[in-house]
């Protein structure tokens, strides 16, 4: 097993699957992908130094695990990438699609914002001193929460940078966010 992975304690240790050296070597672990999906975000970009975490087998991630409770030493992150599901199930055009399977949903609003308060914690304490949050979000009318409430939750986080742009789907409403945090000096 990778030396660098410190299992914190929960209730069944993650999955991490055989041949992680292929991702990344051991010494120079430089991101998690902590909502890794099928990894549509990183087609055409370069993977290597970067662990993709899920808690879905089926997206096939690196390492299964909650993003709630990563099993990864304090410090050991430059940068983390987070793009949870910005929908809640029977909302908004995903409902029963392919779109809803790839990207997931939240039962309901406070699994959403459990999530958050979670992540905030666990965030911060498996990145690096300088390290960065790229945090994307897509707002649209059967969003869960507007971006605003996110980025207030995260408040181990200051923005450093943000960009936003029309979704891919065709729906002019809908805005696709990327927010680069840095984390509070404590």
């Amino acid at each position: 097993m990778p030396k660098q992975l410190f299992f914190t304690k929960q209730r069944k240790p993650p999955t991490i699957n055989k041949n992680i050296e292929t991702y990344c070597d051991v010494d120079e672990w430089h991101g998690l992908d902590t909502t890794a999906s099928f990894r549509k975000y990183w087609r055409g970009k370069n993977m290597r130094g970067w662990l993709f975490l899920d808690l879905r087998r089926l997206v096939k991630p690196d390492v299964v695990a909650s993003n709630e409770a990563l099993p990864f030493r304090e410090g050991t992150f430059t940068e983390l990438f987070y793009d949870p599901p910005s929908v809640a199930r029977g909302r908004g055009q995903f409902v029963g699609s392919s779109m809803e399977v790839r990207y997931g949903f939240w039962r309901k609003k406070a699994d959403f914002d459990k999530n958050l308060q979670a992540v905030n914690a666990e965030f911060i304490r498996v990145l690096k001193p300088n390290g960065n949050l790229l945090f994307k979000w897509t707002q649209g009318s059967g969003s869960i929460r507007p971006l605003g409430f996110c980025l207030d939750h995260l408040s181990n986080f200051a923005v450093s940078t943000s960009a936003s742009f029309p979704s891919k789907s065709g729906n002019k409403r809908t805005r696709v966010h990327f927010v680069v945090m840095r984390k509070r000096s404590t």
